[in-house]
């Protein structure tokens, strides 16, 4: 295949996993606004948020077989255009439960785009430029996490929720062109994993005892788990506080350009630093953030410091997450579907329980949230050394 068929492809399989994350993400802004929309309580209003993020989960370990089985491209259509019909029922739900259950749908179908997407690089590269490509796009795929809330603000702000459903139905539509002229891989060998239960487990099983993978998957969960919990409630704090959903998506712009330049170091550091050390630079990072948000919970100190924290740990997680991600997805070439699948289905399942109880305990309590981040950073930092303990260290593996 040709340079531009090449770069093409590489265009329309980033835009098409950073739909997968701009479709979680850009809807966070309207919350408090659907919340008084349909007289529900907070906690009904997260459910929305909560379903989409356990159907993702279980997408993908769904998804994963299906790929290395019967393909990619004809799967990538037929989701992508499900996921168009499913975002026009939320686009119009006329009550919660209705946009709880079209958000149900639509995270399916956005789960298993994201592992054919992922995985396709796998199998339309070699394994040293599908690393590269994966380590150099996965900041700016990560980045439509940060930037979707930005335009999600805006765009309840000046037309309403339902506009924001709309927007990814006009942009579901750019990717379904895309595909159906450019996303062709090589899948010569999709028909050799079978659909077989035992030939799941046995795949599965392989992948989930594999330490350098479980190290890297480890730190996919810590950084999603924050992200998704501090996204999931900072709007309610920043709601209760008197700020419009405009002003809260602009509260993401430091977020995204802390991100955005430490991913960028991340490629320079990890030539002079192992994983390990960039992990340590992480943790560092993570608790002087989580730290600084506590300081309005003691302070009268209004809500800057809790988005100057949050930022801080968004830096410190641009160090880690990059290399972590594309080192997991390119240790498995042959499973590849499989390997994505885990890659992101755990750390999402993971994150539901999170959004699930982080509202309950912290209750718009900014020093509880910073506390809550801080359990999440030391229980994957610490799993991650005893994990990293054994013989068989992540710095061995060679890509």
């Amino acid at each position: 295949m040709n340079s531009k068929q090449d770069t093409l492809f590489i265009f329309f399989a980033m835009l098409t996993l950073a739909l997968v994350y701009t479709a979680s993400d850009i809807y966070l802004p309207a919350l408090p606004t659907i919340q008084t929309y349909f007289s529900a309580s907070i906690d009904q209003a997260q459910y929305t948020v909560t379903t989409y993020l356990l159907g993702w989960g279980i997408a993908q370990f769904i998804a994963g077989p299906i790929i290395d089985h019967l393909g990619y491209r004809k799967i990538l259509l037929f989701c992508i255009v499900s996921f168009i019909i499913t975002t026009l029922i939320c686009a119009f739900s006329i009550n919660l439960d209705l946009l709880i259950f079209a958000r149900a749908f639509q995270s399916i179908f956005a789960g298993m785009i994201g592992v054919t997407a992922r995985a396709s690089f796998i199998k339309r590269f070699d394994i040293t430029r599908a690393a590269y490509l994966l380590m150099t796009l996965t900041p700016t795929i990560m980045l439509s996490t940060i930037l979707a809330p930005i335009v999600g603000g805006y765009l309840v702000y000046s037309m309403g929720w339902r506009s924001i459903f709309i927007f990814l139905v006009l942009y579901s539509a750019v990717i379904l062109y895309g595909t159906y002229r450019y996303f062709y891989v090589s899948e010569g060998n999709t028909n050799r994993i079978g659909l077989h239960p035992k030939a799941i487990l046995r795949t599965y099983a392989e992948i989930l005892f594999h330490r350098p993978f479980i190290q890297c998957l480890l730190i996919n969960g810590m950084t999603i788990g924050i992200l998704f919990t501090y996204f999931t409630e900072a709007p309610f704090i920043y709601h209760a506080a008197g700020y419009s959903a405009q002003i809260i998506g602009l509260t993401f712009i430091p977020i995204a350009a802390a991100f955005l330049l430490a991913s960028q170091l991340n490629r320079f550091l990890y030539k002079h630093f192992s994983m390990g050390q960039l992990i340590i630079i992480a943790s560092f990072f993570l608790i002087a953030g989580q730290i600084l948000m506590a300081a309005p919970a003691f302070y009268s100190m209004g809500l800057m410091p809790m988005t100057i924290g949050i930022t801080i740990c968004t830096f410190g997680m641009g160090f880690s997450s990059p290399i972590a991600f594309s080192k997991a997805a390119t240790l498995f070439p042959e499973r590849a579907g499989y390997a994505s699948s885990v890659l992101t289905a755990l750390p999402y399942i993971f994150t539901t329980l999170l959004t699930l109880i982080v509202h309950p305990i912290c209750g718009n309590n900014v020093g509880i949230l910073a506390l809550f981040l801080f359990v999440i950073t030391i229980t994957c930092v610490t799993a991650y050394c005893v994990v990293g303990s054994s013989k068989q260290n992540i710095n061995e593996v060679v890509l």
